[in-house]
C-alpha cells in the first residue's frame, strides 16, 4: 500500500470515530462504494478504530468484536438502529458484511413484538433510502418450522442487501433473528448462446447427448465451483442470478449440506425448476435409509458397516455401490436421466470424484465436485460429462454415478 492511499485509508478511519462523540454510525457499509475494493491491509487499517479483529482460520470470518464492543461504541447502522454483531468476509476484497440489529439475551433485553416490527421497517426504510432501489421478496436462506420469517432483497449498481426478520410467535413472542447481508452486486449471467441446448441421439447406439452446451468465461468475482451450475442455466436459456451465486459464495462441494440447498436457491432465483431424480443423502430421513441398507450389503460380501451415515468415505466402496445402485435403482436412475435429456433438460451431479472409476481416470484421493451430466450411453450404462469449455469431459458408470453422489439433479424451465 502506497503512502497516499495509506493516509487517504487512515483519513476516512478516523472520520468513522470523530462523526459524533456519542455514537459510532456504521452507515458506511451501505453508502461507500470504495470500502468494498479495498485490498485486506487497507480494509484492516480502515476499521481498527471499530475494533477490527482479523479472519480466523477456523470460518475465514473476520468481526467487529463481540456485542459487548459494540455496545461501548454506542454503533448503529443508523439513528435508532443499534448494531449488535458484525461479522465480515474477506477476501482480496470485502465479500460480506453481515450486521445483526438483535441484541443478544445476555446482552441486551429482547425487544417486544411491537418494537421488532419496528426495528425491521425502520432497516428496510434506511436500505431502500441508501440503494435508491425497491425491495423484492427473497429466498430464505433456512428452514425454521414454526416460525414466522421475511426476506426482502435490494440491489443496486454496485451492493445488494438482504433483510431477514425470524421470530416465534405462539403465544409468546420470541425474537430469533434480524440481520442484513451486504454484498457487492452483479449484473445476471446472460447465455452466451441463442438457442437452449437440444438433445441429440444415436439411433444405433442409443446413445443421447444435449447439444450447444455454453462454455464458461470467467466473471470478476465468480466462484469457480458455481461454474457448471451457471452453464446449466445457460444450457436452458436462462440467465443465471449471479446475486444470488455471490451470496452462496463461500459454499462449495465440500459442504453439501449446505451447497445442495443453496444450488436450489440459486436455480429458483434463475427462474428455473430444479427437480429431483436423487435425493440429498445428508438429509436425516436419506442418512438412516442408506445406513439400514449398507447393514443388509454388508452381511452380504462379508464387510464392515457404519451405524450411521456421516460421510460416505466411511462406507466400503463395495458396500456402498450394493446398498445404493443395485440394477433396479440404476434402472431407474437411467430411466429418469433419459427423460430429462430427451425433455433437454441439464443435470447437475454432485458427489464424490476419485471414490469409483471414471474415464479418463480421476484424482488420486477422491474429491467432493460438481459435475454436468449432458449425456447417457444406456449399451454400456455410463452418463457422460461436459467439462465448463463445453466440450466433453469423460464419462463413468451410471451405478458409480448414483452411488457416489451426494444429489443429482435436472433443471427445467
Amino acid at each position: 500500500m502506497n503512502r497516499r492511499s495509506s493516509a487517504a485509508v487512515l483519513a476516512a478511519a478516523l472520520c468513522l470515530i470523530s462523526h459524533s462523540p456519542a455514537q459510532t454510525p456504521l452507515d458506511f457499509f451501505l453508502t461507500d462504494p470504495a470500502l468494498w475494493k479495498l485490498a485486506p491491509a487497507e480494509l484492516e487499517v480502515r476499521l481498527a478504530p471499530l475494533g477490527y479483529k482479523a479472519a480466523t482460520p477456523a470460518d475465514g470470518s473476520a468481526t467487529l468484536g463481540d456485542p459487548r464492543d459494540l455496545m461501548k461504541l454506542k454503533a448503529q447502522l443508523a439513528p435508532g438502529l443499534p448494531v449488535w454483531n458484525v461479522k465480515l468476509a474477506p477476501s482480496t476484497t470485502l465479500r460480506r458484511a453481515t450486521i445483526s440489529l438483535l441484541p443478544p439475551p445476555t446482552v441486551g433485553t429482547p425487544p417486544t413484538k411491537s418494537e421488532f416490527r419496528a426495528t425491521s421497517k425502520s432497516a428496510a426504510d434506511f436500505i431502500q433510502k441508501s440503494l435508491r432501489s425497491q425491495p423484492k421478496p427473497w429466498i430464505i436462506d433456512y428452514a425454521n418450522p414454526g416460525r414466522k420469517t421475511e426476506c426482502l432483497r435490494w440491489t443496486s449498481d454496485s451492493l445488494q442487501v438482504v433483510l431477514t426478520s425470524s421470530a416465534l410467535d405462539s403465544g409468546t413472542f420470541t425474537p430469533e433473528r434480524l440481520d442484513l447481508k451486504i454484498m457487492p452486486a452483479a449484473a445476471p449471467g446472460t447465455p452466451p448462446n441463442a438457442k437452449p441446448a437440444a438433445p441429440t441421439p444415436d439411433r444405433t447406439t442409443g446413445t443421447i447427448k444435449l447439444s450447444g452446451i455454453p462454455g464458461f468465461n470467467p466473471w470478476p468475482g465468480h466462484p469457480p465451483d458455481w461454474a457448471v451450475v451457471e452453464q446449466a442455466l445457460w444450457a436452458l436459456g436462462k440467465s443465471s442470478d449471479r446475486n444470488a451465486i455471490l451470496e452462496y459464495s463461500d459454499l462449495g462441494p465440500s459442504w453439501p449440506g449446505s451447497f445442495c440447498p443453496a444450488i436450489d436457491h440459486v436455480t429458483r432465483a434463475s427462474l428455473a425448476k430444479p427437480i429431483v431424480l436423487v435425493p440429498e443423502i445428508h438429509a436425516a430421513h436419506e442418512a438412516a435409509k442408506l445406513a439400514t441398507a449398507c447393514q443388509a450389503a454388508a452381511k452380504k460380501i462379508g464387510q464392515p458397516a457404519p451405524q450411521t451415515v456421516q460421510n460416505l468415505l466411511d462406507i466400503h466402496p463395495e458396500v456402498l455401490r450394493l446398498a445404493r445402485a443395485s440394477q433396479p435403482q440404476t434402472a431407474l436412475l437411467s430411466a429418469a436421466i433419459r427423460k430429462a435429456l430427451d425433455a433437454g433438460q441439464p443435470i447437475l451431479w454432485l458427489g464424490w470424484r476419485g471414490l469409483y472409476q471414471e474415464t479418463p481416470e480421476t484424482p488420486e484421493k477422491p474429491t467432493p465436485a460438481i459435475r454436468l451430466i449432458s449425456g447417457l450411453d444406456p449399451r454400456n450404462g455410463r452418463v457422460l460429462f461436459t467439462a465448463t469449455t463445453g466440450q466433453p469431459d469423460g464419462d463413468m458408470a451410471t451405478s458409480d454415478a448414483l452411488a457416489s453422489s451426494f444429489q443429482i439433479i435436472a433443471l427445467s424451465k
